[in-house]
């Protein structure tokens, strides 16, 4: 396969108002589209240090494998509670003041049947790599994320574009503010092939473009038919129904997949995007975290796991594009790539809407339901009553 990266040369800086684009490595396409280990027995968790002035970037990525075993925690400051800020409320338990010297102890992790999963770092095999602990799974907001598209050799590709997403993500509130009441795993997967499919710029014949494997199917759905495609979403199989309904073991929306896996699901052609997502963080994430095996469904969108867990598939591509959601994702080598991250999260975590018309829809839509939209910051009124006391 061709890869999606390094086709046009150049210095790999982008143009654009946020230049944060991955370097040494290819030209950034323009950016005009629309916006929307080896472990036969267990799964590696590899310990990243935090970091700091006096810990080397790549130190930490040297660190053995261990199983199971996370980085410290770190340690949990005394804050104001949480009030009514709607990316944590109803989700995180906050700590209160005076208590934070007695750390709770570490929650049992379950035990994960792995024999079937891929050793490190074949083709469809994967490792979690907690990059920041602040607390207890069950009490903090965890958000994982995932790199598809990126082959063994590229694993730093990946912790590039994750690092320039989380420094951008750590500058901007709230989360600048709570910080401490999130934890950060990036979930690693060896991918078959480099890029994603049917990226509109890249240069290669369609059915070349079609027929990427990567962990995750994820694709820009329009990329064969719109060179502006952008909405970056999970795909469809490689073979089979579209649906996944051919599957081994068909984890279907209303089922959660099995686990531990059997022989032969993980990767298969046959599973689509969700499926495969499902069954990936089942296998890897649920034990790290301490979840149950199978709170993963493959129905993506809200139902598709705990309210606390926020998954951003990062892809292996320079073409701008990503989509919002509890299963969001983002374009990694783009220079706008962390911008769209905090967008796209913003649809989920702030439950926040679009508010520049789409392309594809120049006609306005029917009117609204006689309820508030769920969105905090729409409203059906159009004219709010203005009090006429002297203030």
């Amino acid at each position: 396969m061709t890869p999606a990266r390094g086709n046009n040369g150049g210095d790999g800086k982008g143009k654009g108002a946020f230049d944060v684009g991955r370097s040494g490595e290819g030209e950034v396409p323009s950016d005009d589209g629309c916006s929307p280990a080896p472990v036969p027995t267990t799964v590696l968790v590899v310990p990243t240090a935090r970091r700091s002035a006096s810990v080397p970037a790549d130190a930490d990525r040297a660190a053995a494998p261990i199983a199971f075993v996370v980085s410290p925690m770190r340690p949990r400051r005394t804050l104001v509670p949480l009030a009514s800020i709607l990316l944590v409320a109803g989700l995180l338990t906050v700590p209160v003041a005076g208590t934070a010297a007695d750390e709770p102890a570490e929650p049992a992790r379950p035990e994960a049947n792995t024999e079937n999963l891929p050793p490190w770092p074949e083709p469809g095999s994967a490792r979690v790599v907690p990059l920041q602990e602040t607390g207890p799974a069950d009490e903090r907001l965890n958000l994982i994320v995932i790199c598809d598209g990126y082959q063994a050799a590229e694993v730093d590709a990946c912790h590039e574009d994750v690092d320039r997403n989380q420094a951008v993500q750590w500058s901007v509130e709230p989360f600048r503010t709570y910080r401490d009441y999130i934890n950060v795993y990036l979930l690693e997967i060896s991918s078959e092939d480099s890029g994603i499919r049917r990226d509109p710029e890249e240069d290669a014949p369609p059915e070349e473009r079609d027929a990427k494997n990567t962990p995750l199917r994820l694709w820009y759905a329009d990329g064969l038919t719109n060179p502006l495609a952008r909405g970056i979403t999970y795909g469809q199989p490689l073979e089979g129904p579209s649906n996944g309904s051919g599957c081994p073991g068909h984890p279907t929306p209303t089922t959660n997949p099995e686990y531990p896996l059997d022989a032969g699901i993980l990767g298969d052609p046959r599973c689509n995007g969700h499926q495969q997502r499902a069954m990936y963080l089942n296998s890897y994430v649920a034990p790290a975290l301490g979840v149950p095996a199978g709170s993963f469904r493959p129905t993506g969108g809200q139902n598709s796991g705990p309210q606390n867990i926020q998954t951003l598939a990062i892809s292996n591509t320079f073409t701008y594009g990503g989509i919002g959601g509890r299963d969001a994702t983002t374009s990694g080598g783009s220079p706008q790539a962390p911008l769209i991250s905090l967008h796209e999260l913003g649809h989920s975590l702030g439950t926040m809407q679009d508010e520049y018309p789409y392309s594809n829809r120049p006609e306005p839509g029917p009117p609204h339901p006689d309820s508030e939209p769920s969105s905090f910051h729409h409203t059906r009124i159009r004219n709010r009553a203005r009090s006429t006391t002297p203030g």
